[in-house]
């Protein structure tokens, strides 16, 4: 029963940290969308300015 348990909370902290994982990712490539939108609306700025 004690093994169990432990197994139980063991599974679930693996699937929290693997949540974290995902969602640094998703947090990495939110970022480099948002970068890449101001550069490209710099750029175009730049270009309505010529």
């Amino acid at each position: 029963m004690i093994i169990q348990k432990k197994n139980s909370i063991i599974n679930h902290l693996s699937s929290i940290s693997q949540l974290h994982v995902i969602s640094q990712a998703l947090e990495n490539e939110q970022h480099r969308v948002i970068r890449f939108f101001y550069l490209y609306m710099k750029f175009c700025i730049k270009i309505m300015h010529t």
